[in-house]
């Protein structure tokens, strides 16, 4: 790791004292008091927070480093454990061992994962008052189930140790100074000679051995390490650079690049610039730069850069670092571009949409939801949700949230509400709520629905006027029904004891014309049995159950056996269902259909065919027979009460039949219709739900 000051730093590679996770797992199951124990044990200052991220263990070094006493922190969430490093509330390594996140690793030094454990360094600015080095492990723990059950971190000063590092690197950037200054010396001072001889040849192993650890880091360095002279000249490279710049050696790329022109910088002026700055320089500055690959292609790499100066503070070399950030800048533009598409949808989504976090405070809101509310975002974000919903839908919607945090079965994730808008007015709106995927955030999208709930209202007031007025109008047709054809019978008897009484007295004509006025009685009276029977369907409310329309089939052509076997109708039958319907309407709704097939024959055999079939999400009926058929133009008023097609004197009846089949249909849910050609029959289609 390079720190900051361009120190070479190196992790610790052993934890004293350290508990392996399984251990720490089993006790955090089985005995919260012998975990605390376990951790208060260890020298290195140690804390463990569970998988929500609450603190059930903090030792004494923890207390020590921190001067937060256990009894302070223990059962606090939401990164209060992070505000005695950083002031504020944070994620730390810690976290990370429960959730990768590139953007946290960022922030450390020598981070690297083994297995499940993560250790790193950091520079805290101030800690008690005081700068600090800080060496961190974190290791998920499990459960004996191997369910993640949280997470454990141990913390260590190295301070002390960086600051021996930076000695060490201050000495031997003055060592080969004061080795010139001591030769000096040794060739005045002869008395001292094997003495001075002597520190030379200390002062020479150890400035070889630096000499040696520095080749080795050169040389093995994960970054691209050069220095090049202030005119533009590679003087070394490592490995490592010559790789990033598609080089096979060091050798081969300080070769091919005399000087560092075009051939490396894509921009020209760019490393004008940065040679004008670094030349004013005293310190180690820091450059994004778009590099140039042996074979053309273009990359991105950041660029740190210092000046190397004489005692006359003239410029010796230029020393650099180089890291290739491509395919972070690469997933840094993935990430922005899906931001601002997620952004285009959240605001065009065409329903007020709403992020919650889970202490209830509304973290976004769209234009829309402004539009419903009459809230600006800046009156509504960072305000708790509970301040826009009307009293008893506010308790109704918790209780809904808390069930939902808690993936609880039976959390609905739609439901209406009234809320507040910002005239003081009340609305009501229809919510959907889902839970954000990895985090505590929901997103909710409401509907206003106000309107249609005023025209609900509207509608409900209209259908029970409706069904008061169709209640009366029922009991009218009813009775009025009954007073009519009580004089239809007594003009019919009459007319039946004036043709006995004065059979002899009337001519033909005369007997003609009762025989006529009697006909039209009954006519009558059957036109009024037939309206009571079409004002009965839907009378009462209906009971739906499980029916086999085979066995409807068999009740209907029972009802008709006398007319099937007077006409020598031939009926079959195919694919009929099992659905919930009425039987005794289903019973007449075949009755009539059938019955009419029968009626309007066209030849001495009519053969009647009944068929059904499953159509998205109906069954589909059909009933076809080789009847007379039907005009096009006709076929739509067929279904018209009381219309007729063809005279009393060709064909019987009051044509009401398909009007009640249609009535029936319409009851469970369906529709009918009919197809049909003059000469060539008719097939009516009726649907029925499943």
């Amino acid at each position: 790791m390079i720190h900051e000051d361009g120190e070479q730093v190196t992790s610790p590679t052993k934890l004293e004292g350290k508990i392996h996770p399984k251990i720490i797992a089993e006790e955090f199951i089985d005995s919260k008091e012998r975990l605390y124990d376990i951790i208060n044990f260890l020298p290195d200052a140690t804390f463990v927070i569970d998988s929500s991220g609450h603190v059930i263990a903090w030792n004494h070094a923890m207390e020590d480093m921190t001067n937060i006493k256990a009894e302070k922190i223990l059962g606090k969430g939401r990164y209060e454990y992070s505000i005695p490093f950083y002031g504020k509330r944070r994620k730390l390594l810690i976290d990370l061992a429960l959730s990768s996140s590139k953007k946290l690793e960022s922030e450390f030094y020598s981070i690297s994962r083994e297995r499940k454990s993560i250790t790193a360094e950091i520079y805290i600015p101030s800690l008690n008052g005081k700068p600090i080095y800080l060496w961190g492990k974190a290791t998920t723990l499990y459960n004996k189930k191997g369910t993640i059950v949280g997470a454990i971190e141990s913390i260590r000063d190295i301070t002390s140790k960086k600051m021996d590092e930076k000695e060490l690197k201050q000495y031997r950037e003055n060592l080969e100074d004061l080795v010139e200054k001591r030769t000096d010396e040794l060739r005045k001072i002869n008395k001292q000679l094997q003495i001075e001889i002597e520190k030379r040849k200390e002062i020479d192993r150890k400035l070889k051995l630096s000499r040696e650890n520095y080749r080795n880091i050169f040389k093995n360095a994960g970054i691209g390490i050069f220095q090049s002279t202030p005119e533009g000249k590679f003087q070394n490279v490592n490995s490592t650079m010559a790789q990033m710049f598609g080089y096979e050696s060091p050798e081969d790329m300080i070769k091919s690049n005399d000087k560092i022109n075009e051939h490396i910088y894509r921009d020209q002026e760019h490393r004008t610039n940065i040679i004008k700055r670094i030349s004013a320089s005293d310190g180690i500055l820091k450059f994004e730069t778009e590099f140039i690959r042996k074979n053309g292609e273009k990359w991105i790499a950041d660029l740190s850069i210092r000046v190397v100066r004489d005692k006359e503070n003239n410029p010796i070399y230029f020393e650099g670092f180089v890291q290739d950030i491509t395919s972070r800048k690469h997933t840094e533009k993935l990430l922005k571009e899906s931001e601002d598409k997620y952004r285009t949808i959240f605001e065009n989504t065409g329903a007020g949409t709403v992020i919650v976090d889970e202490d209830t405070t509304i973290s976004l809101i769209n234009s829309e939801f402004e539009n419903i509310s009459g809230y600006s975002r800046e009156e509504v974000e960072g305000k708790s949700w509970t301040n826009l919903v009307v009293g008893e839908d506010a308790k109704k919607i918790w209780v809904y949230r808390n069930l939902r945090y808690n993936a609880h079965d039976n959390a609905p994730n739609t439901y209406e509400f009234k809320f507040f808008r910002k005239n003081k007015s009340i609305g009501y709106a229809h919510i959907t709520v889902e839970l954000i995927p990895g985090t505590k955030q929901l997103i909710a999208s409401v509907v206003d629905i106000t309107e249609h709930k005023i025209n609900e209202e509207k509608l409900k007031k209209l259908n029970e006027k409706l069904k008061r007025s169709n209640a009366e109008l029922e009991q009218y047709a009813s009775v009025a029904s009954h007073d009519l054809r009580e004089p239809l019978r007594m003009i019919k008897s009459f007319l039946e004891l004036l043709e006995d009484k004065y059979a002899d007295q009337l001519n033909e004509e005369a007997k003609s014309y009762i025989n006529y006025a009697v006909d039209g009685a009954k006519h009558l009276d059957s036109m009024i049995i037939d309206l009571l029977d079409y004002a009965r369907v839907g009378r009462k409310e209906i009971k739906y159950y499980e029916v086999d329309c085979e066995e409807v089939l068999e009740k209907t052509l029972l009802n008709l056996k006398s007319s099937i076997d007077k006409n020598n109708a031939v009926i079959t039958y195919e694919g009929l269902p099992v659905i919930t319907g009425n039987k005794n309407q289903l019973v007449e709704l075949f009755q009539n259909l059938i019955g009419n097939s029968i009626k309007y024959r066209d030849v001495e055999n009519p053969k009647i065919h009944i068929s059904a079939q499953k159509k998205e999400g109906k069954f589909l009926f059909s009933v076809t027979d080789n009847g007379i058929g039907i005009s096009k133009k006709d076929l739509e008023r067929i279904f018209v009460i009381f219309q007729r097609l063809h005279t009393r004197d060709e064909y019987e009846g009051t044509g009401i039949g398909l009007a009640i089949a249609q009535k029936i249909v319409l009851q469970h849910g369906g529709k009918i219709w009919a197809e049909s050609k003059p000469g060539k029959g008719t097939v009516f289609y009726f649907t029925l739900p499943e």
